[in-house]
C-alpha cells in the first residue's frame, strides 16, 4: 500500500510540474502575440509573479528529482552490487621466500588470466 502512495505522489508531482511549465509557455505565447502592450503593462507585476511561481514549481521539482534519485541509486549500488571477475579469483598468499620480481609476476599472472580465458 505504502509503494503505491509513493508513486501516485510521483506521478502528481510530475503532473504538477509538466502542468507549470505548459501554463508559463502559454502565458509568455499570450503576452507576445496575443495581449496589447497597455494591457501588458497594466498586468506586468502579476504575470511576473506568475511566472516566478510556476518556474520555482518546476525548478524544485526538477532537483528533488535529480537528489532522490541519486539517492536512491547510490542505496541501490551498495544493496546490490553485482559480482566483479575479481571476485571469483582465488587470493593467494605471497610469498616471502621468492626472489621473483614484480615484473616477473605481473607476467605470470596476465599468462594465467589468459589461460582462463
Amino acid at each position: 500500500m505504502a509503494e503505491n502512495d509513493e508513486i501516485i505522489k510521483k506521478k502528481n508531482r510530475r503532473r504538477m510540474a509538466w502542468i507549470s511549465l505548459i501554463s508559463m509557455n502559454i502565458i509568455i505565447v499570450l503576452c507576445l502575440f496575443v495581449v496589447d502592450a497597455e494591457e501588458l503593462r497594466a498586468a506586468d507585476s502579476i504575470i511576473t509573479t506568475y511566472l516566478f511561481i510556476m518556474g520555482s514549481i518546476v525548478g524544485t521539482y526538477i532537483g528533488f528529482s535529480t537528489v532522490f534519485d541519486y539517492k536512491n541509486r547510490a542505496l541501490e549500488s551498495k544493496t546490490t552490487r553485482k559480482p566483479s571477475y575479481y571476485d571469483e579469483m582465488e587470493l593467494e598468499e605471497p610469498e616471502t621466500t621468492s626472489t621473483i620480481s614484480v615484473k616477473e609476476k605481473r607476467v605470470t599472472r596476465k599468462n594465467r588470466i589468459l589461460e582462463e580465458d
